[in-house]
């Protein structure tokens, strides 16, 4: 009798393994199972297949060091050891992974500790989620947050902040920092007369010039409108701010030429400089603006 149940167990058993290698054969998550020496004992097919494996079974006996580079696998070898191995769990965890065209790619993981009968941590379990859709959508959003869709330079709001940001550093540093307000004369006249197609093109164009003027460490934004902002560090005091304004002025003036169309665009510019003008952007600012409107009337008299 005793045999007989036994053996019917034993039948059950049999079918849970096989049940358990089918779902580890078919599941599109990876799934993995390690030991307290950081060894895999089991893994889905899917996990496999994204560290280079053609199945699971190629991964029994390896740790992350055999199948990583040495970088992530210490980021995972030292997060398990830390937390799963010590008795808590991990959830909803983002950890980076490269697929097997060698592009990084994220995965959302929740790993827990596995006990024998007397309540000995003697592995761990973990189940991850690829989510590399879900973070290169959040980077694009990030990136609409921060930069102006027409002409891909900085909008406003991440301006001031990250302004704010350099301006606290230079006063630690006490350095000198020159702030270009550029507005562009008659614009609305190309807008009005040829239609907001081709004065994008000009706004768009603009932007490549003032992109190619300054160093790659200033800050360019798009303030709005016809409005660009410019805040660069004075690293060398030989260089004169006005000559930097002529420059600016030469490159916008250049001919836009689009379709049968050729413009030249004229621009004002005010200048405002930190310490001497305001140890806040909304001063230099400020300052830059009445200053760029000085340069404008004087233009029209």
């Amino acid at each position: 009798m005793n045999n007989s149940i036994d053996i019917e167990q034993l039948e059950k058993l049999k079918d849970i393994e096989q049940i358990f290698h089918s779902f580890l054969e078919l599941t599109p998550d990876f799934i993995y199972i390690k030991d307290n020496n950081h060894k895999f004992t089991y893994a889905s097919n899917s996990f496999a297949k994204i560290t280079g494996f053609d199945t699971w079974k190629d991964i029994v006996g390896k740790t992350d060091f055999d199948i990583f580079d040495k970088e992530h696998a210490e980021l995972y070898f030292e997060k398990e050891k830390e937390l799963i191995l010590s008795g808590e769990y991990i959830t909803n965890l983002e950890e980076p992974y490269y697929n097997e065209n060698n592009r990084l790619c994220y995965v959302s993981s929740s790993k827990r500790p596995m006990y024998d009968s007397e309540g000995n941590i003697i592995g761990l379990f973990g189940i991850s989620r690829d989510i590399t859709d879900r973070k290169d959508l959040e980077i694009k959003l990030q990136e609409y947050a921060s930069f102006d869709l027409l002409t891909n330079l900085y909008n406003r709001r991440f301006f001031l902040e990250q302004a704010r940001k350099i301006l606290e550093i230079c006063k630690r540093k006490e350095e000198t920092v020159v702030l270009y307000f550029i507005d562009l004369n008659k614009f609305k006249m190309i807008n009005d007369d040829y239609g907001h197609e081709i004065g994008d093109v000009v706004l768009q164009t603009i932007s490549k010039r003032l992109t190619d003027t300054f160093r790659k460490s200033d800050l360019i934004c798009r303030l709005g409108g016809d409005e660009f902002i410019v805040l660069t560090i004075m690293e060398d005091k030989s260089v004169s701010t006005s000559n930097i304004k002529k420059l600016i002025k030469k490159n916008i003036l250049k001919a836009i030429e689009f379709e049968d169309n050729r413009f030249k665009v004229d621009c004002s510019v005010g200048t405002s400089f930190y310490p001497k003008d305001g140890e806040s952007i909304e001063e230099l600012l400020s300052k830059a603006d009445r200053q760029m409107y000085i340069e404008k009337k004087r233009s029209r008299d």
